[in-house]
């Protein structure tokens, strides 16, 4: 039975995870506002980018394979950098809203008055591991 179930959950997972990395990016994009309803063509011109760049790279070996992915990388950050439509060299601004109360600034974690709750989160994070860590061992 668990050979049925184990690659299955396996095949479920490895699908899944491009459709909820599209699905936390939509997320957002609606967080801040504007509604986008193109996921699912920017999915799709993403694997035949993909596959483009994949075919001829993925028959190189050794040291040929690190020198084109290093310049397909740099090919990508020169073409984003310098595109106007991108924000070229100074990026795109993200709208920030002020907070109303406490528990909305917790919600969306924007802390306006002062950086010392991130220093508590980042703090309590760090613990937390070390609890984890602990309770491992």
């Amino acid at each position: 039975m668990l050979d049925l179930i184990i690659p299955s959950v396996m095949t479920i997972m490895t699908a899944a995870t491009p459709l909820i990395f599209a699905a936390t990016g939509e997320l957002v994009c609606e967080k801040s506002g504007v509604l986008n309803l193109g996921v699912e063509g920017m999915m799709v011109v993403g694997a035949i980018a993909a596959f483009a760049i994949g075919m001829p790279t993925f028959r190189l070996r050794g040291h040929y394979f690190v020198l084109a992915s290093i310049f397909i990388a740099e090919s990508a950050y020169i073409i984003v950098s310098n595109w106007e439509a991108l924000g070229a060299g100074i990026g795109l601004e993200y709208p920030i809203r002020k907070s109303e109360s406490f528990s909305q600034a917790l919600w969306v974690a924007q802390f306006h008055e002062s950086k010392l709750p991130y220093y508590y989160a980042i703090l309590a994070l760090f613990l937390a591991s070390l609890f984890v860590s602990w309770r491992i061992q």
